[in-house]
């Protein structure tokens, strides 16, 4: 048990110094292993993959969903595609206070077998993963859908600084434009064709460049987003709606021109990781195969190598800032069940830890929820 970065766990402490855990199997591949929490962190989610060099990784979890960036078979297949690893989700299930979801995923080729269930459930899941990443030959069982009925049974939370992001809210028809925040820039192009005699759900674009606070640990974000709303209010943003509200989506394209990533040698894993996010109103993400998503050259400020000698921190800094990474996100065909879509990045190197030491009341508390999180009731 190694869990590195606690998530309001107040009785108890994690190691004085991260433990990266990685063990060796007797059929020739290394597994690397974290905890819940610890996948929204560089050390150990990013670390234990790019320093370690390993391809396969084992999580087990009882993660609370939060649309649009985080709900748990979103979120898993999300990092097994951009660190390119096969991963095997282990979620706990308890629909009562959102937890459920679990899956194995290779890199590119997305879900091999997944569950996100709106009931409480026990369920061993089984596929043949390939050793390298993506590279699947034979078939597989993908999702495993639940019925409609029992969707909302699931209860997810949704992040409740959204409506403080720079936003626009979309029309039926074609449409092209940018929204920026600070050095985030993200450019959307949207086609939405509205089906007749239903009452369509709203879009809404979304751009941020800052950052969120989970269990009082401030993380660094910056992500682009489309998501569903009720209304044109952003307050009712994001709304996961049933299949008498679908518009179809006939086309999107995210052109995200967002901050360079850097290599931490010290950590000896980047600084900054992007997730291609989607979930559909089946709490499901996108398979890989409906989206194209890919890293364009870097955008740098260029100097000639005599004064590269001569350049001081200062001005290095300033054109480390002015260096930009693009990323494009489509999708490939169109789409009617679209809740979210968007490149969510963890930007590590703005990561503040506000804990302060456990008091008896934080103790208390901690213990109170965890009684009402595993009642019977």
């Amino acid at each position: 048990f190694r869990k590195i970065n606690l998530f309001g766990e107040f009785s108890h402490t994690p190691a004085l110094r991260p433990d990266l855990g990685v063990f060796e199997t007797d059929f020739g591949v290394s597994f690397g292993h974290f905890i819940c929490f610890d996948l929204m962190f560089q050390v150990p989610a990013v670390q234990v993959v790019q320093k370690s060099k390993v391809k396969n990784v084992i999580f087990p979890t009882m993660w609370f969903s939060e649309l649009p960036y985080l709900t748990a078979v979103q979120i898993q297949e999300a990092y097994a595609y951009s660190l390119d690893v096969n991963f095997l989700g282990a979620g706990a299930n308890n629909v009562r206070v959102g937890s459920a979801g679990s899956g194995i995923y290779s890199g590119k080729a997305g879900a091999l077998i997944s569950i996100m269930p709106g009931l409480p459930t026990t369920k061993v899941l089984v596929a043949k993963v390939p050793k390298v990443p993506g590279q699947v030959t034979e078939p597989f069982p993908g999702p495993i859908y639940d019925d409609p009925a029992n969707h909302d049974n699931l209860k997810l939370i949704t992040d409740p600084s959204l409506p403080s992001h720079v936003t626009r809210l979309l029309e039926v028809g074609s449409q092209e434009f940018t929204l920026v925040d600070k050095d985030v820039s993200c450019t959307f192009k949207v086609t939405l064709a509205q089906r007749e005699g239903n009452t369509p759900v709203y879009y809404r674009a979304f751009v941020q460049d800052g950052t969120n606070t989970y269990a009082r640990r401030e993380v660094g974000v910056a992500a682009c987003l489309l998501v569903a709303c009720k209304t044109d209010d952003v307050n009712s943003c994001p709304y996961r709606f049933n299949k008498q509200e679908e518009i179809t989506v006939e086309k999107l394209e995210i052109e995200m021109r967002t901050h360079d990533n850097t290599y931490n040698d010290t950590l000896q894993c980047d600084n900054i990781e992007y997730f291609p996010v989607t979930v559909r109103y089946n709490k499901f993400p996108l398979s890989p195969k409906n989206f194209t998503y890919t890293v364009k050259e870097k955008d740098q400020q260029q100097c000639e190598p005599d004064d590269q000698n001569t350049i001081s921190v200062l001005q290095q800094e300033i054109l480390n800032r002015k260096s930009r990474e693009t990323l494009r996100f489509k999708i490939n065909v169109p789409q009617n069940e679209l809740v979210a879509f968007g490149i969510w990045g963890r930007v590590y190197t703005r990561d503040v830890d506000h804990n302060k030491g456990a008091s008896e009341e934080d103790i208390q508390s901690f213990n109170t929820l965890l009684d009402d999180i595993f009642s019977s009731e």
